[in-house]
């Protein structure tokens, strides 16, 4: 008798299991749904969008399981949630850099209180949105837009069409990829335009003969904390850094990364405590209002390569 009630009791239980587990996927098929309107998704077929509903459900509970493991940071389910890390890489995370070049000139940086807070985020503009669009365009862009604020105290905004049609004899590809330090030397051999004398389109085109006014005389490479910390004192510095982990960063103190560099983002600041804080190319919905944080140190190896423009 005892062994009948034990076996009722246990389809009782395997039963509720498996209705639990119903409601489960239910909620989070349903929770797709909302998602997909939210971002306005749409997919090629019925298959795909299955396809598409598992990664997200992936997506969903390793943003769950993350956030209950720890209080440092944030994760949220943004609209990258229905892509895999291999997927997201392959489309965000196409940054492509170079440690050394013959025209840069070595770090001339005077000593300066690296306990102290710096913060550069009134100059740092809005936030875009690169899109398909390889970063080093929107690195470029977010460096000397906000120094020229900086050091200038000259707002007007710089043209990103010209870096987009004009940098390939420095080697870059448009919005297929470059580097900064190339278009650098763009801007200190040709000059860059401002927004009003080259404005911006949907695509790419033929360089266009305009007036570029805005000029620097060099840049200067960083390669370790400390010198960071010094080039922040005078200004914003662009920075690669390993991306792999930020694909759902909604707000917080990031510490989990690696260190191999795949994409890049602009320098604004540092806490006493040794927080950095960056923009990223992402878009305002991303992050905190399109910008991170990262835990002190070389984390996400923010220290290993950085780039300043030298007036």
């Amino acid at each position: 008798m005892a062994s009948k009630s034990y076996l009722i009791l246990g389809t009782v239980l395997l039963l509720s299991a498996m209705v639990l587990q119903y409601k489960s996927d239910t909620q989070l098929a349903n929770n797709h749904s909302s998602w997909m309107l939210k971002y306005n998704k749409q997919y090629y077929s019925v298959l795909e969008q299955e396809y598409r509903r598992q990664v997200f459900e992936q997506n969903v509970k390793f943003i769950e399981e993350t956030n209950q493991k720890q209080n440092d940071f944030v994760l949220e389910i943004n609209e990258y949630a229905d892509l895999t890390s291999e997927e997201f890489s392959i489309q965000y995370l196409h940054y492509d850099h170079q440690f050394s070049d013959e025209q840069t000139t070595k770090q001339q940086i005077k000593e300066n209180n690296l306990n102290q807070e710096i913060n550069w985020s009134k100059y740092a503009g809005s936030v875009k949105n690169q899109g398909q669009c390889a970063s080093y365009i929107f690195q470029t862009l977010d460096l000397l837009d906000a120094n020229n604020k900086i050091i200038n105290n000259n707002y007007n905004q710089l043209s990103q069409q010209d870096l987009i049609d004009c940098s390939s004899s420095y080697g870059n590809k448009g919005c297929q990829g470059g580097f900064v330090s190339n278009t650098l030397n763009y801007v200190k051999d040709k000059g860059l335009a401002y927004e009003k004398d080259y404005p911006t389109t949907s695509t790419s085109g033929i360089c266009k003969n305009v007036q570029r006014s805005f000029h620097i005389s060099n840049y200067i490479t960083i390669s370790n904390c400390e010198d960071l910390i010094k080039a922040l004192t005078n200004s914003t510095v662009t920075v690669a850094v390993d991306a792999s982990s930020w694909q759902f960063y909604k707000s917080g103190i990031l510490t989990q990364c690696g260190t191999s560099l795949n994409h890049g983002a602009l320098l604004i600041g540092i806490t006493n405590d040794g927080v950095w804080t960056l923009k990223n190319t992402w878009g305002s919905s991303w992050g905190e209002q399109g910008f991170i944080r990262l835990g002190a140190g070389n984390t996400c190896g923010v220290c290993k390569n950085g780039l300043q423009q030298v007036f």
